[in-house]
């Protein structure tokens, strides 16, 4: 089986078509970063970059499968949800123009669930419309990672990630799709994998979240609602401690709104955790079994970010190191003069007449990064080193008083700069921003640390450190960390993939 990858990320589809015998004829990602790990581990394929230049006869052959996951942010509930009339949006239609132009046997597309309801679900009509005027027959199903057993996954990934795929096949039949998305056995046998083993006499949830973001007692569950699994509503939660709230002045000053539903923890929100009973406090975060769906990340320092149950294993300095966190940190070696870089930066800007926006779209970079930039209050952030250089020649920065302090590290033992995994014996560390050095944490039974790069892999189903690789001239080792962050939650779960082409492979040769 030939297949031509559009969209491409990571190329979470390689990982798991390449053990079944699938070959890749071509790539399409336009993102430095992406387009860097592609290079990469796949030398030998070419990358079309946009995907909507692509004709015919740029590729070696036909391909047995197109596969793509178009720009999902504006079906997204989260987003602004303009879809099929955003640019973004249009990708969809364009994704149906390239079928038309190199006609595929079988067509994979993946987007969020939020496109069922996108514009009244009309999005969706329209390109599944469109899939049948070129006479393919298609079916589609939401699939959620963590229920998608395989061979090299037989008991799933634990990352709740429920994602649409359109199945399309050449000649208008249906049939030969819903073959590769539905069993024809009339009861399953592919159930949702058990996790741990649940209490005998678990308590009953007594709160769940109405549509007014009150928290109501009573047992009856929340309404279920049609989105995409990237906000924290209508959860049902049990009547006991939680916890958070701030250490200093935030968000009007409150670490809840008074709605009853708690702020959302993030790089300059300046909060942090203490246990509290106040019911109707109750927090966002949640220790479960399952991690919640990872988000691209683009912009704010947003990172996964989960419980773990305090683990004293070492102890030098009277630093507690949690789990199996004892390592070898990279931290900054020389100490960042910020007010001289807030000033620095800031004439720089003023001189050259540039927006953020400008800025963004110069250096690639997400414009709430790009905004941090220029920031004069606790929520400044020091441009990144894979970044600094080009930023200085954008601003017309002739000085190179920072250039030591932001371009160079070195490793330490039990010390750190933006993971903060290394506590106190007092049971008081920093908080999980580097922007806030003095708040703290206070309980001593729970601690909450960011997810690594290579966590997020693994929720995946990547093989460790798949995105760690040499970039703009650095050795791997110096491989942004928010890059990898971010190329992780665009990615598709591997695990899902894999089935997905095991399936058609299955009824492309006739075996189901």
């Amino acid at each position: 089986m030939k297949y031509l990858s559009i969209c491409s990320g990571i190329e979470s589809a390689g990982v798991g078509w390449h053990p079944l015998g699938y070959e890749c004829i071509g790539l399409a990602e336009i993102d430095p970063f992406r387009s860097a790990v592609l290079q990469y581990h796949y030398p030998e394929i070419k990358n079309y970059e946009d995907f909507t230049k692509i004709q015919a006869s740029d590729l070696p052959t036909r391909p047995d499968v197109l596969c793509g996951g178009t720009p999902c942010a504006t079906f997204s509930i989260a987003g602004l949800r303009k879809g099929l009339g955003e640019d973004r949006g249009n990708l969809a239609l364009e994704f149906v123009k390239l079928i038309e132009r190199v006609q595929p046997t079988w067509v994979v597309w993946e987007n969020v669930p939020g496109i069922l309801s996108s514009n009244g679900g009309q999005d969706l009509g329209t390109f599944l419309g469109a899939l049948g005027e070129l006479r393919y027959g298609f079916a589609y199903r939401v699939l959620n990672t963590e229920h998608v057993r395989t061979q090299r996954f037989p008991n799933a990934i634990p990352q709740r990630r429920r994602r649409i795929f359109v199945i399309g096949h050449i000649g208008g039949d249906w049939r030969s799709p819903a073959k590769v998305l539905f069993d024809s056995a009339p009861v399953r046998e592919d159930a949702p994998p058990s996790r741990r083993k649940r209490e005998e006499n678990p308590k009953k949830p007594t709160y769940r979240s109405a549509r007014s973001d009150q928290l109501v007692e009573d047992e009856v569950a929340g309404t279920i609602a049609a989105r995409d699994y990237k906000s924290a509503t209508d959860l049902v939660v049990e009547k006991k401690p939680v916890i958070m709230r701030d250490s200093q002045t935030g968000s009007n000053g409150k670490p809840w709104n008074d709605e009853g539903v708690s702020w959302s923890l993030t790089a300059h929100d300046r909060y942090t955790v203490i246990e509290t009973s106040t019911p109707d406090k109750a927090p966002r975060i949640y220790k479960e079994e399952v991690s919640p769906t990872l988000t691209a990340m683009t912009g704010g320092n947003r990172q996964p970010i989960v419980f773990i149950e305090k683990d004293v294993q070492d102890k030098d300095n009277s630093l507690i190191h949690c789990g199996d966190e004892v390592e070898m940190v990279r931290v900054r070696k020389h100490e960042v003069d910020i007010q001289g870089l807030q000033k620095t930066l800031k004439d720089g800007k003023v001189n050259k007449s540039l927006t953020i926006q400008n800025i963004a779209d110069s250096l690639s970079v997400n414009k709430t990064t790009v905004d941090h930039w220029f920031r004069t209050d606790g929520s400044f952030a020091i441009p990144t080193e894979d970044v600094w250089f080009d930023l200085k020649s954008l601003l017309g920065i002739e000085t190179d008083k920072f250039d030591d302090s932001i371009m160079e590290f070195e490793i330490r033992e039990g010390t750190y700069e933006m993971s903060r995994r290394v506590y106190s014996d007092e049971g008081v560390s920093p908080t999980i921003t580097a922007s806030n050095p003095d708040a703290k944490i206070t309980t001593r039974n729970d601690v909450i640390r960011r997810l690594t790069p290579v966590e997020c892999e693994r929720l995946q189903g990547l093989p460790d450190n798949y995105t760690q690789i040499p970039y703009r001239g650095k050795p791997k080792e110096d491989c942004p960390v928010s890059k990898r962050y971010e190329a992780c939650g665009r990615a598709m779960s591997v695990n899902v993939m894999e089935w997905l082409g095991s399936r058609i492979k299955q009824v492309h040769n006739g075996e189901i």
